[in-house]
């Protein structure tokens, strides 16, 4: 694609038109800002205040290949390489689901419960991209934080982000259907997780660009067993919590009450399902009672 112009305010204009070919017109516009800002590192108020600075060649190329991307379904997330999650820029790639903003809220209802406990030790399971293991560890300076999960290009990018961010995570990997207890630790003050719950069946409801571009390893559940992954961390949480440990899940919406019971008949107490922003049952908190 040709322009006439290279100035910054014709090359936006140009790009966000494009774009909104498949996006609405606040999405092209954010799409946009972000790639100069992640690409070019040229900031948004940058662009705004010298519209008529003058881009390169081979910062038109690499836009030009960035909008042709997004036009595809590619990630934005993917095209830059990072997402940013509370605060702090994490690598991603489609080995690892790109970090939501509802898992901001289960970081947060974790932060809010461990910061009264001393030296809590967490476990996450499922770490991903180890966003909320690494955050947690940061924002938690006396924590001990572990992480798991069954595949081994998403614990080399989890450890990725730990080392870039300084934090001290210890990784291990294992497959949580299929638990190895002897890799565990045990006394735990926190076990959070946010497992696989979509069921193959939802998957004509999804983006385009969440299906093509993200692991379905980390995203489905079994058809005949959407909660299977919730049983067995749960009986897995229950072995290794402290009395008075707690349990944290992100769930599916369709299942709040049926994971809350499931929970439940695992041993745990003050089992509660909580709303997200959106008014959606979104995370589970419980309690170990013996």
């Amino acid at each position: 694609m040709i322009w006439k112009s290279n100035k910054y305010a014709d090359v936006r204009r140009a790009y966000e038109g494009k774009l909104q070919q498949k996006y609405d017109l606040e999405e092209s516009k954010a799409m946009v800002f972000r790639l100069f800002e992640d690409l070019l590192s040229i900031p948004k108020l940058e662009l705004l205040s010298n519209p008529a600075a003058l881009l390169n060649e081979s910062e038109m190329l690499q836009l030009h290949h960035a909008v042709k991307k997004l036009m595809l379904d590619v990630p934005l997330q993917h095209i830059s390489g990072f997402a940013d999650f509370y605060g702090r820029r994490f690598f991603v790639s489609p080995d690892v689901l790109i970090p939501r903003p509802e898992t901001e809220e289960l970081l947060l209802m974790v932060k809010k419960s461990a910061a009264k406990m001393d030296h809590p030790r967490i476990l996450d399971i499922g770490t991903g991209s180890g966003c909320l293991a690494t955050s947690l560890a940061l924002e938690l300076a006396d924590a001990r934080v572990f992480a798991s999960d069954i595949s081994e290009k998403a614990l080399e990018m989890a450890r990725s982000n730990a080392e870039t961010l300084s934090a001290a995570v210890c990784f291990f990997r294992d497959d949580v259907l299929n638990p190895d207890m002897e890799k565990y630790p045990l006394e735990l003050d926190v076990v959070l997780s946010n497992p696989p719950y979509v069921r193959p069946s939802e998957k004509a409801l999804m983006q385009e660009n969440v299906k093509a571009f993200e692991p379905e390893l980390a995203l489905y559940a079994p058809e005949d067993n959407p909660l299977a992954f919730y049983k067995n961390i749960s009986e897995l949480a229950y072995k290794l919590l402290k009395n008075n440990g707690l349990l944290f899940f992100e769930i599916n919406e369709a299942f709040g009450a049926e994971t809350a019971g499931l929970v439940q008949k695992s041993g745990f107490a003050e089992v509660q399902v909580h709303l997200d922003l959106f008014g959606k049952d979104r995370l589970i908190s419980a309690k170990k009672k013996i």
